[in-house]
């Protein structure tokens, strides 16, 4: 079948990028012609651009402002270089036309905190000639979607969105990100071999502060030098850390670690991925990493406040990938019966 994604896969964001290298390497391996349609939200697609000038703040702040904003334009600049050459690893088409199905999603597609309110595009609302329509694990964080009548199947990431459509009378599927659904070898593949020497890696997606505290209390404990990947790009930032790292080089940083200390749902999906210690700080409600955690039996390892030797919890990562087996088969058989002609 040829088959679209509609997804956020031009976000400057390693989740939004690597599961939609996934979701295009899980249904190639089944045998599907897979393309990417370029539809970019104005909004999400705008938050990305290096140089945001801001009148408001440059009539507020005056020379201060230009003074930062600046070297931190050039910056993300830099940074964007290595997200805008992963992009050339996808398949994209300008066309919504021509295919045999239209799966929207994964990531954050119903998030209209994202997408500056509900966008119609990802609610369904396209002309796909009789394309069949699918939800792909897709994510709202918390926020009820809208306009699902459109779809022929439904799947979503997380287990209380899950219940909320099932309430109202939908019938969905329960499958997780699609970064857990292909052979962790895809991975190692695009991280190439890690360089330098042990260090403790922290991503501090959200709640910065408290992700780095935790992190160099973990350094002292293991006498590791500690390197801080930045999710964004700044005009300056502390000793230690990487900001202008391409998605390969943000699985390479995982790759490379003794250990991970991190906010980030795909941080944490990629420690367990490469199998690390980790500990994964919660962050508001934590939906999605929670939902990951819980169904891989590693709950053990959220960190809200932290304890000596945490870490060193051991972590049984034989059973792990027994239940990454499962992510992946539940996936394909989602896929094989929303599909059928």
């Amino acid at each position: 079948m040829r088959i679209g994604i509609l997804t956020l896969h031009y976000a400057h964001n390693y989740g939004a990028m690597l599961q939609t290298y996934a979701s295009v390497r899980l249904l190639s391996s089944l045998g599907h012609e897979v393309e990417v349609i370029d539809y970019r939200n104005p909004v999400v697609s705008g938050s990305y651009r290096p140089w945001r000038f801001d009148r408001g703040r440059l009539g507020s702040e005056g020379i201060p402002y230009l003074l930062k904003y600046v070297p931190e334009s050039i910056s993300r600049s830099v940074r964007s270089r290595g997200f805008n050459r992963f992009l050339r690893r996808l398949p994209l088409t300008p066309s919504f036309g021509g295919f045999d199905a239209v799966l929207v999603g994964s990531d954050q597609v119903w998030n209209p905190r994202w997408t500056g309110g509900p966008d119609p595009v990802y609610h369904g609302d396209f002309d796909a000639g009789g394309a069949k329509k699918i939800a792909w694990a897709a994510s709202s964080d918390g926020a009820d979607p809208v306009l699902l009548d459109r779809f022929d199947a439904i799947s979503v990431r997380e287990r209380a969105l899950y219940e909320r459509l099932a309430g109202r009378g939908e019938k969905p599927v329960l499958l997780q990100d699609p970064v857990l659904c292909v052979d962790p070898s895809v991975w190692r593949d695009l991280a190439g071999t890690p360089s330098g020497g042990p260090y403790v890696l922290a991503y501090p997606m959200l709640d910065g502060e408290k992700v780095i505290s935790i992190a160099e209390k973990v350094s002292r404990e293991k006498g590791l030098p500690l390197v801080i990947l930045s999710p964004r790009a700044s005009w300056r930032c502390r000793k230690g850390t990487v900001q202008w790292a391409s998605p390969e080089r943000f699985l390479s940083l995982v790759a490379g670690a003794s250990c991970v200390i991190t906010s980030s749902f795909h941080g944490t999906a990629f420690s367990v991925l490469f199998q690390k210690p980790f500990l994964s700080v919660p962050v508001g409600e934590n939906i999605r990493t929670g939902s990951l955690l819980e169904r891989a039996g590693l709950l053990s390892r959220l960190c809200a406040e932290y304890r000596e030797g945490a870490m060193d919890s051991p972590i049984d990562y034989g059973s792990v990938s027994s239940v990454l087996l499962s992510f992946r088969e539940e996936a394909e058989s989602f896929l094989e019966s929303a599909l059928k002609p």
